[in-house]
C-alpha cells in the first residue's frame, strides 16, 4: 500500500512496504535548490523511524529533474545508509535524471538487473517492475506493426 507525503509544491513522496526492513520511495517532482534539503531531510527521519538496517530504494521514474544540491542529498543519504548497515539504491531514472548521475559519477547508485543479487532486498521489485516494461514495450511493438485487412493478403 502506497502512502503520499507532500514535500513542497515541486515534490511529493509516496512510499511502500517491500518487507519488514525494505522500503521504496518514490520522489515524484523535481529534487532541485528549492525541494532538495526538505527531501533528504524527510528521508533521514524516515530512516530514523524505521531504524537502523532499513533498506531503501529509490524509484525515481517520476523525478523530472534532479540538481547539483539534490545530488548532494542522494550524496548524504548513501553515507547514512553505510553508517546504518543498509543497502541504498536509485532505481528506474528518467533519461534527463541517469544522464547527470552519469556524468556525475554517481551512477554506481543505480540498482541494475543484471548482476542483481538473488537474496537482494531490491530483487523481487525489481524483477517484477522489469517484466511489467517488457509488457508494455510488446504491446507497443504489436500496436505498431501494420495490421492485415481482411480481404488483403
Amino acid at each position: 500500500m502506497k502512502r503520499e507525503i507532500s514535500l513542497s509544491t515541486d515534490l511529493r513522496l509516496s512510499q511502500e512496504r517491500l518487507s519488514e526492513k525494505t522500503w521504496v520511495l518514490f520522489p515524484l517532482g523535481t529534487i532541485d535548490s528549492v525541494s532538495s534539503e526538505e527531501f533528504g531531510n524527510r528521508i533521514r527521519k524516515f530512516l530514523d523511524e524505521n531504524g537502523p538496517s532499513s533498506n531503501l530504494l529509490l524509484d525515481m521514474s517520476g523525478v523530472k529533474y534532479i540538481s547539483s544540491i539534490g545530488l548532494g542529498a542522494l550524496i548524504s543519504l548513501l553515507r547514512k545508509s553505510k553508517q546504518d548497515g543498509s543497502e541504498f539504491g536509485v532505481y528506474n531514472p528518467q533519461l534527463a535524471v541517469r544522464r547527470v548521475l552519469e556524468i556525475s559519477k554517481l551512477d554506481f547508485l543505480l540498482v541494475k538487473t543484471e548482476g542483481l543479487d538473488p537474496q537482494g532486498p531490491f530483487t523481487n521489485y525489481v524483477q517484477k517492475k522489469e517484466a511489467e516494461k517488457a509488457l508494455v514495450e510488446a504491446a507497443k511493438a504489436q500496436a505498431a506493426r501494420p495490421q492485415a485487412r481482411p480481404g488483403r493478403p
